[in-house]
């Protein structure tokens, strides 16, 4: 199975290195830390965060994901044991929806299904992602206890993600049959043209590439 290795560990790890040496994100950003525009946010539990949430942490990483890119949702479970695996180190995860057709009910039911525990966030209004300049999924962004931002990025190695997409490709056609037709759509989703499939098949075949992927 593809394993590419993983930008936020490789981040995470090197953060004191960062510190000293420089910024892993392209255009070094000011401090998140202060002004009006100071980081702050709430989980789907009603949880609050802010700046000293973020001081307490050796860094904080957000993940940005969408419950209709299935590219996204393929990496869930590598950020899943990287939160666990980070936890220890003082390494604090959010996972974090910024995507306008999705709701608060909709991630909670998808993060239940999935028994994630790492925290959920609903960015209603994209003000955590405008604020960290994020602008797609999956990407995610590695904060400093003060509050700068050291990295934002792919998750992984993989630059263009095709290997990945491919692997989804393959899950999906497995779900339906010789003669149906599938295309990459817009990028990073993918569009499936069946016939003769109506009304609760359509449900039915929906549910079954959402559960494979």
């Amino acid at each position: 199975m593809f394993r590419p290795i993983s930008r936020i560990a490789i981040a995470v790890t090197a953060l004191p290195a960062l510190l000293v040496a420089g910024s892993l994100v392209a255009a070094p950003t000011d401090s998140l830390a202060s002004g009006s525009a100071a980081l702050a946010w709430t989980d789907l539990t009603g949880r609050s965060y802010n700046q000293a949430d973020i001081a307490r942490n050796k860094a904080t990483v957000f993940v940005f994901t969408s419950l209709e890119c299935p590219i996204a949702v393929r990496y869930v479970p590598r950020l899943a044991q990287l939160a666990k695996e980070y936890s220890v180190k003082d390494v604090a995860f959010f996972l974090v929806n910024a995507n306008v057709a999705d709701d608060a009910a909709s991630l909670a039911k998808w993060g239940k299904e999935r028994k994630l525990t790492l925290p959920l966030v609903k960015d209603d209004g994209t003000k955590l992602a405008d604020r960290l300049a994020v602008n797609a999924t999956p990407e995610a962004a590695v904060v400093t206890p003060d509050g700068v931002v050291v990295y934002r990025g792919g998750i992984d190695d993989n630059p263009d993600d095709t290997r990945v997409f491919r692997e989804v490709a393959g899950i999906i056609q497995s779900q339906l049959r010789e003669y149906d037709f599938l295309a990459r759509y817009a990028g990073d989703e993918f569009v499936a043209l069946v016939q003769e499939v109506v009304g609760v098949q359509v449900e039915d075949l929906c549910m079954r590439i959402e559960n494979a992927v």
